[in-house]
């Protein structure tokens, strides 16, 4: 498969999940709002707004992976992929912003309430019943966009897929604060509201927790420890003795960009050493991706000690 027809598919494949992604986030904000109103469900709305801003993050994402997706250029040598980055940051940044604001409205209320006594409205059920529906139908879009966010390696979708798990997570916290509130009579109608603070609470560690991989990739931190020995133990598997050192690699959003040295016996003919650093790209690109940037050194094998002392 050419890298043309490699990055469409990839690009056409974040966009399918990201769109059925959206109309799900749609159906369900409505419906949230609807009976969060309706109900009285000061948790379903919060729930609401949590699910409205999976559709805003879902078109974030639509957004960012068009340009993350474009070739390498004279412009950008090493691809458009930091946009994916800047992509969950924005998600991130967005989650921990709404999370904030809900917090402290239901805290305000709380606090009225324990402090001067002032009972919120008991929730309906039927807020119970959507939160409900909002927990199976988020879960299985997690699954299936975490499935993809693998298959292609993105972390802008991957990113996305658990910002769904966070509004199933949230919304089982509604289902359980709404049946308290509304089972348990007046005196306990506050849960509701703890189910807001906490629905809040879990909204802003989800923000948080995303925000340190887009970070880490533009800085251009290095890949990890394991993944530094992973493409060792490549490069060794495919030639023993080749001896690879002096890595060097970084994050470029979506890419890696990723540069080491081999020795070859000194009288190896350029043309063997070629084909021998082609084989090691090639190969670290089935590993980490077509638009993974691969550099090979070859250097001869008199230089070993001289580089060990």
């Amino acid at each position: 498969m050419n890298k043309e027809k490699h990055t469409d598919l990839r690009t056409r494949s974040i966009y399918r999940v990201t769109l059925v992604g959206a109309l799900i986030n749609v159906a369900l904000t409505l419906l949230k709002l609807i009976v969060g109103f309706v109900g009285h469900s000061a948790a379903l709305i919060a729930d609401a707004v949590h699910s409205l801003s999976d559709f805003c993050t879902d078109i974030i994402v639509t957004l960012f992976v068009g340009i993350a997706g474009k070739p390498r250029d004279t412009k950008y040598r090493y691809g458009y992929g930091k946009y994916e980055s800047i992509a969950t940051l924005i998600i991130a940044t967005v989650l921990m912003g709404i999370g904030i604001s809900m917090l402290l409205k239901s805290g305000e209320t709380i606090y009225l309430f324990f402090a001067s006594g002032v009972i919120p409205q008991r929730p309906s059920l039927w807020a119970a019943i959507i939160a409900f529906i909002s927990i199976l139908s988020k879960e299985w879009l997690f699954r299936y966009t975490k499935g993809v966010a693998e298959r292609v390696h993105s972390n802008t979708v991957l990113a996305n897929a658990w910002h769904h798990r966070t509004d199933a997570y949230s919304s089982i916290a509604v289902l359980v604060g709404v049946l308290g509130a509304a089972l348990l009579g007046n005196q306990w109608a506050i849960l509701d509201q703890v189910a807001c603070a906490g629905v809040s609470l879990f909204i802003v560690w989800a923000g948080v927790q995303l925000i340190s991989t887009p970070w880490r990739e533009l800085t251009e931190h290095s890949l990890s420890e394991e993944e530094q020995q992973t493409i060792l133990e490549i490069i060794e598997a495919e030639y023993p003795g080749h001896h690879p050192h002096n890595l060097n690699t970084r994050s470029l959003g979506s890419a890696v960009a990723i540069e080491v040295d081999i020795y070859l016996p000194d009288d190896t003919p350029v043309i063997l050493a070629h084909e021998r650093a082609t084989h090691i790209e090639n190969k670290l690109k089935e590993h980490y991706g077509e638009r993974t940037h691969v550099i090979v050194h070859v250097e001869p094998m008199a230089m070993i000690n001289t580089d060990h002392e």
